[in-house]
């Protein structure tokens, strides 16, 4: 994801009006951040990635919708991180040089591959 960070964070910053007021970032833990630390450059990762503890903020904080940007090297969900992710209205963009659509094919309700460099 590290190539194409620059380019999805534009992107969130130009839709903010329309996001939740905290963004999460994810990689083996959840961090809440605003619009305005997102432009500041403000990104904290602990390195790798696992969905279930996108899972536990969705269950945590009885979310019913969520939009998950990744390139889907996640992990497949299973037990009650599954159920709480086929539970949710969820969609998903996948984004980056290798994506991987297989491991939240059986929970996304929706899916689009994003292009960062396509011009509109």
């Amino acid at each position: 994801m590290a190539g194409v960070l620059r380019p999805l964070f534009g992107a969130t910053l130009d839709c903010a009006p329309l996001l939740w007021p905290q963004i999460h970032l994810f990689s083996t833990r959840v961090i809440d951040i605003t619009p305005a630390q997102l432009r500041a450059g403000l990104c904290r990762t602990t390195e790798g990635t696992s969905i279930d503890v996108v899972a536990e903020h969705i269950a945590d904080n009885h979310i019913k919708r969520a939009l998950i940007v990744t390139d889907g090297w996640v992990g497949r969900p299973a037990g009650q991180h599954r159920s709480t992710l086929e539970n949710t209205r969820l969609a998903v963009a996948y984004l980056g040089p290798t994506i991987n659509q297989q491991d939240l094919a059986d929970v996304a309700r929706h899916t689009a591959v994003l292009n960062p460099e396509a011009q509109s």
